[in-house]
């Protein structure tokens, strides 16, 4: 399994071709729980609570305790819970990959640098004499 860079400088892990839309549709899901869209099904739950506490007093489908509510939260906690940590641990996989091909970049500058400061040192150490010495001569011409 061969992993490089994707578009731009995002890792690419490849992926089975069997399993690629239940990873974007997951990801999607997770990406949908933590956004703002969230807050507007938080609004529905405020409005519920509100609707069954002073709207429809003693007539309410799901009166204080808010039982029905409860279900209905814990029923969607369940799912949402294991697609959050499938998208986390792919994420996890992502940062790994990101970390391990920085240090191959870093590596690779590090063994360029040392290559310029060793040519450095040959043009310092052979070349630099001999051009002080041609100076020397053209100077004194």
């Amino acid at each position: 399994m061969s992993v490089g860079l994707g578009q731009g400088t995002q890792p690419h892990i490849p992926v089975e071709p069997s399993e690629a839309y239940i990873v974007v549709v997951e990801d999607t899901i997770a990406n949908f729980i933590l956004m703002v869209r969230m807050l507007s099904f938080m609004g529905v739950l405020l409005t519920w609570m509100a609707i069954n506490t002073w709207a429809l007093g003693r007539s309410a489908f799901d009166p204080y305790p808010y039982i029905l509510l409860n279900l209905l939260l814990s029923c969607v906690a369940a799912l949402q819970a294991p697609i959050i940590m499938m998208s986390q641990n792919r994420q996890g996989e992502k940062d790994r990959l990101r970390a391990d091909l920085d240090y191959q970049v870093n590596l690779k500058n590090e063994l360029s640098i040392t290559e310029v400061l060793r040519r450095l040192d040959v043009l310092e150490s052979e070349r630099l004499p001999k051009l002080v010495d041609d100076l020397k001569v053209a100077i004194e011409k």
